[in-house]
């Protein structure tokens, strides 16, 4: 068999139990000499449940679905496989569709406990061990009421031990008792509740017969709880003879399968298959029975087939290790965060456990198949367990096929590995790779339900954080942009204000500039010009006609009114020249302010809060003016702090102009604007009051929300943006009114920072 010990076996079983366990070291007898590596593959959902009566289980707790797993069929389309073990743990339908998988990539297959034409099978002499017990009770024992608790319908084993017990029975001419017939489903929970039922009905039986030794277990446990002694009430029979068949008290009397050599004759077959040579047909291999307390009582005592008490003690030792480790692993993996967590804890577990080599292997994404369109499963490797010892880490994702990075190659042509699927809530999370022969299967199947757990909790963690960061990000973007949105539009108002402001100017400048003009235009220069004229004598006669002539002497009393006409009209042309030098001077001081409350970055410095009173003022004076309003400036004197400049004449502008808006129904005369200016121990407060016509008491909470406005030409914005600006300050902007008709006050406080409390309040 040299060249082929980088090809394996791949055994296939919808769980790793006791059954499978002695399988499979048969199995490694034969191949580990050879140096061919065996892998077990199991996908057990761990999601699947018992119903309130132990009913609806499909085999094992476990249903590969009504097809091949992925994970399966591309393990074994893309993998260089030996051949294939297949044991008769899945249905009907799943069994045909991995045989025709299997027969299209012309695998060799091996099928244990069945017989299929044409096919090489490997099973146990079912007929043969049955018909032992049932001679052992019925010959032997004297038994005549008996009870059967039968396995899996689906499993032609459990299908013949029990079409051999009616035959048996029949045999003897009695009749089988449907009513003490129960379904035990090959599980414990299901036969224990099915013996219960049946114990609450009658109890008029002498004996139980079980297909499989975990049933009779369960069985044993119920008798004793209803007071029934075994055997010497009801006697019990298991079959597979588990290793703790020969630990319980008083010991199972069963039937030994020799399901070691089962596993062993498989090998061979797939062997064969694998230098050519043709499927051999059905291997039978003979059964014993094994006589123990539970049929025969004290008469067991000191028989060969007992285990010492000193052998049951040890072994009640390794137990009690291996469940102290699997508690220990449930308490460590309810503290993980990260998968990394997990591999560790799982890592300070496995000593206690008798676990030589564990990977975890979790799958990120899939990725596209090849030609035969089967998917592949990228996946990573979280831990790296070997002879006690957690190895570092390779970083790059490999497909779940390979399973395990190129890196480990090596430990896939080593002995036996068990590969268990992670499956939770239909979900392929990853699986456990492990060499754990030492370890009761029970405790592994544990492990690996909880590692199942604990990383779909890591994982639906980091996929709820993942997403919350997105929102959270998103509302970041959503809250900056209607911040900017309504900074944006406060600034606009401000904008709308100055340039309001400006065209009352220029309307005055205009004025002023026309006046000139007419000034200009009806200048009384022109008759100076003419009288001028008149004075130009080309004959110098000048003298005669100023002495002489009519004329020449109203010429004099001309030039003198006329001097005087010139003198006031300069006067005049003056005036209105200063007025416009003034006015425009007033439009560069309101674009100057506004040009230095234009940016909306937060900086801070040291200002006169009465300066920024006094600005705000000036940016509204003229629409203040043209509604004739009275204006009350009632600011104390404050030393300089360390302000936002920007945003507190934002805000004050913005109260000023919604002011003078409340005040446009009121009657002239009564409209008056307050603006006031103190400090107390700690905070400065600005207000802002009006006589205008008041708020609805149901409008003083919506008054700052975004977009609300009772005002037709109204946006919502201004006040909405006050109120972000003051929360940007670290203050707040509130607002009273006794009503309709009553005006309103806000009031801007804001925080005096510590250093300057002492030297802002006088």
């Amino acid at each position: 068999m040299t060249g082929r010990a980088d090809r394996m076996v791949v055994s296939i079983a919808t769980g790793i139990d006791l059954y499978q366990t002695a399988l499979l070291r048969g199995m490694c007898r034969v191949l580990t000499p050879l140096g061919i590596p065996l892998v077990a593959y199991t996908n057990r959902n761990y999601s699947a449940h018992y119903g309130p009566d132990g009913s609806g289980i499909t085999h094992g707790n476990c249903d590969l679905g009504p097809v091949v797993h992925p994970a399966l069929e591309c393990l074994l389309r893309h993998r260089d496989l030996l051949g294939v073990a297949v044991a008769n743990s899945l249905s009907s339908h799943q069994q045909a569709a991995l045989g025709e998988l299997t027969a299209s990539l012309n695998l060799p297959v091996v099928y244990i406990a069945q017989d299929l034409p044409g096919q090489d099978c490997v099973r146990g002499d079912n007929a043969q061990g049955i018909r032992a017990v049932m001679e052992h009770l019925l010959d032997d024992r004297g038994a005549r009421r008996l009870a059967l608790v039968r396995g899996l319908a689906h499993q032609p084993d459990h299908v013949e031990r029990e079409a051999v017990f009616r035959r048996e029975i029949t045999a003897r001419g009695l009749t089988v008792d449907e009513e003490l017939v129960l379904d035990g489903a090959a599980e414990r929970e299901v036969a224990r509740n099915a013996m219960r039922a049946l114990l609450a009905r009658r109890r008029d039986l002498d004996a139980v017969v079980t297909t499989d030794d975990l049933c009779a277990e369960a069985v044993v446990s119920v008798l004793h709880e209803h007071g029934l002694r075994v055997p010497d009430d009801v006697m019990v029979t298991g079959f597979d003879d588990y290793p703790n068949a020969s630990m319980t008290w008083p010991g199972l009397t069963t039937v030994d399968q020799d399901l070691v050599g089962q596993g062993a004759n498989a090998a061979r077959l797939l062997l064969d298959q694998a230098t050519g040579c043709s499927p051999r047909g059905t291997v039978v291999t003979p059964c014993r029975l094994v006589v123990r307390g539970s049929t025969i009582g004290d008469a067991a005592n000191g028989t060969d087939g007992e285990v010492s008490a000193r052998s049951i003690a040890r072994a009640a030792q390794l137990h009690l290790n291996f469940h102290h480790g699997v508690r220990r692993l449930g308490r460590v993996l309810a503290e993980c965060r990260t998968l990394a967590d997990v591999g560790e804890a799982l890592s300070t577990c496995l000593f206690m456990l008798d676990v030589r080599r564990c990977f975890l292997v979790v799958h990120e994404r899939a990725e596209a198949g090849g030609p035969d369109g089967v998917p592949h499963q990228l996946s990573r490797l979280v831990l790296d367990h070997r002879d006690g010892v957690s190895h570092p880490i390779p970083d790059p994702v490999f497909s779940s096929c390979r399973l395990l990075p190129d890196s480990l190659r090596s430990e896939l042509r080593e002995g036996q590995l068990v590969l268990q699927m992670m499956i939770m809530n239909d979900e392929t999370l990853g699986y456990l790779l492990t060499e754990h022969l030492a370890a009761p299967v029970a405790v592994m199947e544990q492990v690996a339900l909880d590692v199942t757990r604990a990383v779909q909790v890591v994982l639906s963690t980091q996929e709820l954080e993942q997403r919350v960061e997105e929102r959270t990000r998103e509302l970041q973007v959503a809250q900056g942009e209607l911040l900017s949105a309504a900074r944006r539009a406060g600034m606009a108002e401000i904008a709308t204000n100055v340039l309001h402001n400006v065209g009352n100017v220029l309307n005055s400048v205009n004025i002023s500039a026309g006046r000139l003009a007419r000034g200009l235009q009806e200048s009384r220069s022109d008759g100076l010009r003419r009288a001028v004229g008149l004075l130009s004598d080309p004959d110098g006669h000048l003298g005669a006609v100023l002495a002489d002539d009519a004329e020449g002497r109203l010429l004099l009393e001309y030039l003198v009114g006329i001097d005087q006409a010139l003198g006031e009209e300069r006067a005049t042309l003056l005036e209105e020249a200063a007025q416009l030098r003034k006015r425009v001077n007033h439009i560069k001081a309101i674009v100057a302010t506004q040009q230095s409350y234009a940016g909306v970055g937060r900086i801070t410095e040291f200002a006169d809060v009465a300066d920024l009173v006094d600005d705000a003022l000036r940016i509204s004076a003229e629409s203040l003016a043209r509604q004739d309003v009275e204006v009350v400036r009632a600011c104390e004197t404050i030393p300089p702090m360390l302000l936002d400049r920007a945003r507190i004449v934002l805000v004050l502008v913005n109260l000023i102009t919604n002011a003078r808006a409340a005040m446009e129904s009121v009657p002239p005369g009564s409209r008056r604007l307050t603006v006031g200016l103190t400090a107390t121990a700690g905070a400065l407060s600005l207000s802002v009051g009006d006589t205008g016509e008041g708020i609805d008491e149901e409008n003083l909470d919506r008054i700052f929300g975004h977009g609300f406005t009772t005002r037709p030409d109204g946006h919502g914005f201004g006040l909405h943006s006050c109120a972000l600006a003051a929360s940007e300050m670290g203050g707040t902007l509130r607002v009273h009114s006794d009503g309709r008709g009553h005006g309103a006050v806000f009031t801007l406080e804001l925080p005096i920072p510590d250093a300057q409390q002492g030297g802002a309040i006088r």
